[in-house]
């Protein structure tokens, strides 16, 4: 580049600046300058201080309350708050509260020592769950779920599904004879 070139472009006059940009933080008017509003911050809705427990609730519980929170529009938690509430009224006003029937009876939990220290009968004292489950209208799922959580004393054999000690048929009329629907048979309680 030639030296005139040069001095001719530093004679050029600068380029102008415009207003500087500033932040929407700053203390400015460039809002009302442009006719615009400012939404007022969220703020969170009042109302009563709610906390989030974790308790354990029974899931029938929840079950019907879920279903009237659908069948009136309402949320679980609005639902489960008013009953609340209702408890706490009749509380306040000295009427008795009559405990919830209960639908199924709480599964007796046998000790693990009864369990492991069963006597080994032959195979042919041994029964098959589902068949005894069918004698007595109960569920086989029902049978066997209570079966895998030790409360029905028994052993799986291969081919021949789950086959019940001969106290497991005991363990299986404590289970289940207050069930509705069970049918008891003339050896019902089945003790030995």
């Amino acid at each position: 580049m030639t030296q005139k070139k040069i001095i001719d472009m530093l004679d050029t006059p600068a380029i102008q600046k415009g207003k500087p940009l500033g932040l929407s933080t700053d203390e400015s008017d460039s809002a009302q300058s442009h006719n615009r509003t400012i939404a007022p911050a969220q703020q969170k809705a009042e109302g009563p201080k709610r906390t989030k427990r974790g308790y354990a609730l029974r899931d029938d519980l929840v079950k019907a309350c879920k279903q009237i929170a659908l069948d009136n529009d309402r949320l679980l938690y609005e639902v489960m708050e008013e009953a609340i509430e209702q408890y706490l009224e009749r509380q306040k006003g000295g009427q008795p509260i009559a405990p919830a029937p209960v639908v199924e009876p709480a599964p007796v939990k046998q000790p693990r020592w009864a369990l492991a220290h069963q006597p080994v009968p032959g195979e042919d004292d041994l029964i098959v769950l589902w068949k005894f489950a069918d004698q007595h209208a109960v569920a086989r799922n029902e049978a066997e779920k209570l079966w895998k959580m030790g409360m029905i004393a028994g052993v799986r054999k291969v081919g021949k599904g789950v086959l019940l000690y001969p106290n497991g048929l005991h363990d299986f009329w404590v289970q289940f004879h207050n069930t509705p629907g069970f049918l008891a048979c003339d050896d019902c309680p089945h003790v030995k």
